[in-house]
């Protein structure tokens, strides 16, 4: 990351709420007969880029200051399973790196449009499915350099396509996340660059421990020294559901802490019922509170959540963080 757009992040975070954008795979699959015959809702980047790169303006035009890539399952361990084809690497590289340039191209018009805002792309590196902490499931485990080998390739593309920022999210594996820590790191060191990363993980229905039974302290400590941008959570049972993790987060914390939650469960027919509003009135009482400094959303989350979310938050001075950002 430049100098100048390292400068203008810490700028952002240390003035106001930033604003993280909404669901891509929920509202892609709205607006496409296409996604059930792909692999998953990230080939997209390939097949249909102009509904992603709509997606993207209409975050930024909600008022997003960071847009999240549509690259969640674009790992080699999620899409071997999925097609058989020898090329896999080079399409995993093509998925990511694309799905950088679509967002990158968006935040640079929406930049270009209002130079005294800048915009921000999150690569996004999802949890894989396959944990090394196997627990009672071993059909669910990889090995560590499988693991660490997918996570370089992914990062490595995303910082090509022009990634400002890496977001590590939904982790349900504490372990799984310090190995993707460990992978982004060997990157940019091997490409010469820095670049900010965020990890976010998901939580179990009492809203207090990680999927491998962390609670927030334990987790927090887990990645005191990995030198991040953020630490938060993310998808989950709705706003409300996520304020115990975040609270508990905010205690301890000594960086920026985000939330994107869920707009509630979905129902049979997949319908998240968790409105903008309503949404958009849970997460001001977290900024009132001073236990946030990036809000968005997850699944179910739509530009209208987005919009109702940073007119909530505008202007809003955001948690205070006792030690200075790591950048």
């Amino acid at each position: 990351m430049r100098d100048d757009r390292r400068r203008q992040l810490a700028d952002l975070l240390a003035g106001r709420v930033a604003i993280l954008d909404g669901a891509g795979g929920t509202m892609l699959r709205s607006v496409t007969s296409v996604a059930p015959a792909l692999p998953t809702i990230d080939w997209l980047n390939l097949e249909r880029p102009d509904l992603v790169g709509d997606l993207h303006r209409a975050y930024l035009a909600a008022g997003a200051d960071i847009v999240k890539t549509n690259t969640f399952n674009a790992t080699a361990i999620v899409q071997a399973g999925r097609i058989s084809d020898s090329d896999l690497a080079q399409k995993i590289d093509a998925l990511n790196r694309q799905g950088a340039r679509l967002a990158r191209a968006a935040a640079d018009g929406a930049e270009a449009a209002d130079p005294a805002r800048p915009r921000f792309v999150a690569g996004v590196i999802g949890p894989t499915q396959r944990n090394v902490s196997r627990g009672s499931d071993p059909a669910r485990g990889v090995a560590v350099g499988t693991l660490e080998a997918a996570y370089r390739s992914a990062a490595r593309s995303l910082i090509e396509g022009g990634a400002d920022i890496l977001l590590i999210e939904t982790v349900v594996d504490s372990a799984n996340a310090a190995i993707a820590i460990r992978a982004v790191r060997g990157v940019c060191t091997a490409m010469g660059v820095a670049v900010p990363l965020m990890v976010s993980a998901t939580v179990t229905e009492d809203g207090i421990h990680t999927l491998d039974g962390q609670t927030m302290t334990e987790f927090w400590h887990a990645f005191a020294d990995a030198d991040l941008l953020s630490i938060g959570v993310n998808c989950a049972f709705g706003a409300a559901a996520l304020h115990p993790a975040v609270s508990a987060l905010a205690a301890v914390a000594e960086i920026a802490v985000s939330v994107h939650p869920n707009a509630g469960l979905p129902d049979v027919a997949g319908f998240y019922g968790e409105g903008p509003e309503a949404m958009a009135a849970h997460l001001g009482a977290f900024v009132e509170e001073g236990i946030v400094n990036i809000v968005g959303g997850c699944c179910g989350t739509t530009p209208a959540h987005i919009a109702a979310i940073a007119a909530a938050v505008r202007d809003r001075k955001p948690r205070s963080v006792r030690a200075r950002l790591p950048m």
